[in-house]
């Protein structure tokens, strides 16, 4: 049987699909509080029989935070695909990030020794590696103590850290470094929130370039990795290099909107990420915009995912198609409510 992680999110619950649709048993831990809605919706827009496969899901509530409750669901586990993570840019939340990712993955690694595990694979990010130089970064482009990079993306250096431990220990892991990752889902929540934002209009632009990936890929390459026992290695997910501007265009015009035309100056979003900082520092709230953001919207950050595709014949699917089919997800589910 295998574990999966996170599945209630936007990659685990397109990955827990695509291993359904394999025939495989699947077992998925999730916090008490997590809703599953959200991973039955992500079904309903591949399959009109999404509920018969949903049903074959095996639920379980767990804190992976307690060693105990993490044995407890390691049963006949003999694979892991390890997708959960906190995601926060409050200034309140940074010890809490940085303690959560790091010590779940610690706790599933740990048990995965113990219980004699067979594979392991990891959902990553391209935030752990340097991306400061004027080239495209590849996997040999290790993380330095860069200001700018996010808690998050220390957080995510600090669990890969847990896993290549693992793998000095004996354990057979894999892990993926997708870029910006594109999918439906929760319109509200991650990377899925840039198709509202697009269709409620964003009137200004930034002279950044960042790299996509459809999440369909990402849960894809790590299965393929895992099923060609892949290990020891990490590999960037990585479609298409775009101009930020031009992303935004594409899916205003997929959704009917108005495309961003007013650059916005370095040094009016610098005072805004200050003013968003503040304003969380005061109430609490999540940013809308960070320095990292900021940071990531003048930056012409480029991948090269040659390795991934040299080594199981990666094919990736053209941003321009995700953004228009993700596109039409987002108008159809606004007709339903």
């Amino acid at each position: 049987m295998i574990l999966v992680t996170g599945a209630t999110g936007l990659v685990g619950s397109h990955l827990v699909f695509q291993l359904l649709k394999k025939g495989l048993e699947v077992r998925v831990v999730k916090r008490p509080t997590s809703s599953t809605l959200n991973t039955l919706k992500v079904f309903s827009y591949y399959d009109k029989n999404a509920q018969v496969l949903f049903d074959k899901i095996e639920w379980v509530d767990a804190d992976l935070m307690d060693v105990e409750e993490v044995d407890t669901i390691f049963d006949n586990i003999s694979e892991v695909y390890h997708c959960a993570a906190m995601v926060s840019f409050a200034p309140r939340d940074k010890k809490t990030l940085l303690k959560y990712n790091a010590e779940i993955t610690a706790n599933l690694v740990n048990a995965s020794l113990r219980k004699d595990v067979k594979k392991f694979g990891m959902i990553s990010s391209v935030a752990v590696l340097d991306k400061s130089q004027d080239k495209e970064t590849t996997e040999t482009d290790y993380w330095k103590n860069d200001p700018d990079i996010s808690v998050y993306g220390i957080s995510k250096y600090m669990s890969e850290m847990e896993v290549w431990r693992g793998v000095e220990e004996g354990l057979n892991a894999v892990i993926v470094n997708p870029s910006l990752i594109l999918g439906p889902g929760n319109w509200s929540n991650s990377s899925s929130v840039l198709f509202k934002t697009a269709y409620k209009g964003m009137p200004f632009y930034t002279n950044g370039t960042n790299g996509f990936v459809d999440v369909r890929d990402v849960a894809g390459a790590i299965i393929e990795l895992m099923e060609k026992n892949i290990f020891g290695e990490r590999f960037i997910l990585n479609s298409d290099n775009w101009p930020l501007r031009n992303s935004f265009t594409e899916m205003a015009k997929s959704l009917g909107s108005k495309p961003p035309h007013i650059e916005m100056s370095k040094k009016v979003a610098g005072f805004y990420w200050r003013f968003q900082w503040l304003k969380s520092l005061i109430f609490g709230t999540q940013p809308t915009v960070t320095k990292e953001t900021v940071h990531t919207a003048y930056s012409n950050t480029r991948f090269n995912s040659q390795k991934i595709r040299d080594a199981i014949g990666m094919e990736f699917i053209p941003i321009q198609k995700s953004i228009e089919e993700f596109s039409q997800f987002y108008l159809s589910d606004l007709e339903k409510s």
